[in-house]
């Protein structure tokens, strides 16, 4: 199958072009392994992004006991 690539730059597509020669790999097998690379890196930041905004693990109560217990601990090992 032939595909065409348009309005890249031509420093944009030495660059390529030489990527994918100092990766021993043809053109188009280059751009798949960027792509499937994009992909993986695009999920583990939603991981993230669920990890960040998801579902609390605990409930107002829990954190406000756990954050007076690491106050105290502080106050006790002298710590700001």
């Amino acid at each position: 199958m032939n595909i065409s690539i348009k309005n890249i730059s031509d420093g944009d597509w030495r660059l390529l072009k030489s990527e994918a020669a100092r990766h021993n790999l043809k053109i188009a097998e280059f751009l798949n392994k960027m792509l499937r690379e994009h992909k993986k890196k695009e999920e583990e930041q939603s991981n993230v992004h669920e990890i960040l905004y998801g579902k609390k693990i605990l409930d107002e109560k829990d954190a406000i006991k756990i954050k007076e217990v690491m106050s105290e601990f502080r106050k006790e090992l002298e710590f700001r």
